[in-house]
């Protein structure tokens, strides 16, 4: 790449900027969507059949490809229209219900590409003996993990290219970009990520759409999940992508401008989907989504391009790999600082509370993220305090091949983060308390001892008269998460309204973690029960009170 003078640099600086900020310009920003409440209410009597139901939810949501049904008590499915606008999802009975219980199963997006599932019982006349319950959906595992493994390497991919260019135009010293050696292992590297996010990208169209629906992996292949995919958010960052890095790569030679401009779009690519478009105040949440995809595209690519820089040993004058080195470190200190000032107002925005940050499977995963880049800033600040002065000196070339394996070991750490970042974004964040224009829902938690060596941790979410998602998370007696082949039992009663026992089937969404929604219509203290077969013989139960207002 030939040498951009400092005005030029400063231009292309400003094209960067200017151009992120247009691509990713906002659309309305939402919470996770949770349901708040139905018409009928579960387990409710009427005394005549319904001519529409509906299902109210704190956020715009759109309808699920499958998973919307309504069934009789014996299972059978009823012929019924499926509609959402705005904030509801309504649903009409072709032709009246006859006498009997009745069960809606539903399924929706919210704004941040996550489904939202639930369902509610509810009886013409009198209710059926014996009849079904919800039923139990929940997302196959082989389908959760391909799309986790898939959106990491997207991440690679596309970070990878977007910090190779911007290592390449502002921060490798001239004699390291004309070096034929390093030129041309810079070139194959950025084609190579850049693949690879293309490739990526495109297989999280299908793998996203049968995620939305509810779908098993196998279905990835059908037309119908790729022609979903490719007309929904996916499918577009998909296309910016490679718009980005055909860019990235036609311009990285000769048109630094083009290729600045292919970088803002591998970057922009990121931000269409995921958790952050989903939350507010839009300014505050894009610009922290922005500045934290941008700090780890140049950390994870000046890994990259410091690295190549590295390889090329005697190619390159020592002052050239120490200015390399001491221009990245600079570089890297700066993004440290953005990309944990932006990953915290992240945080607080999504979560709404920094102590989800252990109490939540979303935080810590995050967490996790967070531990894993202790090592990297501790090495990255040994290199610059340490090394970097030794490449002056007489032990030069020792010093250099240090350099080159301790960069090659935070290149490694941070792609183990990238595997953390592709779990995470599939990751439900817990329910906000600000997501709700009316009451401010509240979040309340029950640590039950179940037996003698395990603990039950009920969510009860959002604690108000209505629809209330509640959550069961199992663990041992070191705190470890335990999973079961059946699915814990909940039970719900308001033992003053002489209400219940009624069953909840709990959904089991990771290893050890399983949700349910309740209906919880009158104020007092209801009485949540669980049981969970622990082995044959093994089945106690606890319980625990939450007060409705």
């Amino acid at each position: 790449m030939t040498y951009a003078p400092v005005a030029r640099r400063a231009r292309l600086a400003a094209v960067l900027s200017g151009l992120l900020l247009l691509l990713v310009w906002p659309v309305a920003a939402f919470g996770h969507a949770s349901p708040i409440g139905s018409n009928p209410a579960d387990g409710q009597v009427l005394t005549q059949s319904p001519a529409e139901l509906t299902v109210t939810l704190t956020e715009p949501v759109s309808l699920a490809g499958s998973g919307n049904a309504v069934l009789d008590a014996a299972g059978e499915p009823e012929a019924a229209e499926f509609t959402v606008r705005d904030t509801v999802l309504r649903i009409r009975p072709v032709k009246p219900l006859p006498d009997g219980t009745h069960v809606v199963t539903w399924r929706v997006v919210s704004a941040d590409s996550h489904p939202v599932t639930g369902g509610f019982t509810f009886a013409v006349g009198a209710a059926t003996p014996g009849a079904i319950g919800v039923p139990v959906t929940q997302t196959e595992r082989e389908l959760v993990v391909a799309r986790a493994v898939v959106e990491a390497l997207r991440y690679a991919g596309a970070l990878g290219v977007a910090g190779l260019v911007v290592f390449s135009l502002f921060i490798a010293p001239g004699a390291a970009r004309r070096e034929p050696a390093v030129e041309r292992r810079t070139r194959r590297t950025t084609a190579g990520l850049g693949a690879l996010a293309v490739v990526a990208a495109v297989l999280l169209m299908p793998l996203t759409a049968v995620w939305e629906s509810g779908g098993p992996l196998s279905s990835v292949m059908t037309a119908e999940a790729w022609r979903d995919g490719a007309a929904s958010s996916a499918g577009i960052a998909a296309l910016v992508l490679a718009a980005g890095v055909a860019a990235a790569l036609l311009g990285r030679v000769r048109e630094p401008v083009l290729a600045a401009v292919g970088a803002a779009l591998v970057v922009a690519s990121l931000l269409p989907v995921g958790h952050t478009r989903s939350y507010g105040p839009w300014w505050l949440v894009l610009t922290a989504d922005l500045v934290h995809v941008s700090a780890a595209a140049l950390w994870w690519g000046g890994l990259l391009g410091l690295g190549l820089v590295l390889a090329a040993g005697p190619a390159l004058r020592v002052q050239d790999r120490a200015t390399a080195v001491t221009r990245f470190s600079a570089a890297a200190g700066v993004s440290l600082v953005a990309l944990t000032v932006a990953g915290v107002v992240l945080f607080w925005r999504i979560s709404g509370s920094f102590a989800a940050l252990w109490e939540t499977g979303y935080g810590r995963a995050v967490l996790v993220k967070v531990l894993l880049l202790v090592p990297v800033v501790a090495v990255a600040a040994w290199n610059r305090q340490v090394l970097v002065g030794r490449l002056a000196g007489r032990d030069a070339a020792s010093a250099a091949e240090v350099l080159r394996r301790t960069v090659s070991f935070e290149a490694a750490v941070v792609a183990a983060v990238l595997v953390a970042t592709g779990a995470l974004v599939g990751q439900t964040p817990p329910a906000r308390s600000d997501t709700v224009a009316q009451d401010a829902p509240t979040v309340q938690r029950l640590e039950l001892e179940l037996g003698e060596s395990h603990t039950v941790d009920v969510v009860v979410t959002p604690v108000r008269r209505g629809t209330n998602a509640i959550q069961v998370t199992l663990t041992d007696a070191a705190g470890d998460v335990v999973d079961l082949e059946e699915a814990p039992r909940l039970q719900i009663a308001l033992e003053e309204a002489e209400v219940g026992p009624i069953n909840r089937p709990l959904t089991r969404t990771r290893a050890g973690h399983w949700e349910a929604s309740a209906d919880l219509p009158l104020p007092g203290a209801w009485r949540l029960s669980v049981s969970a077969r622990l082995n044959r013989f093994d089945e106690p139960v606890v319980s625990g009170e939450v007060e409705i207002p």
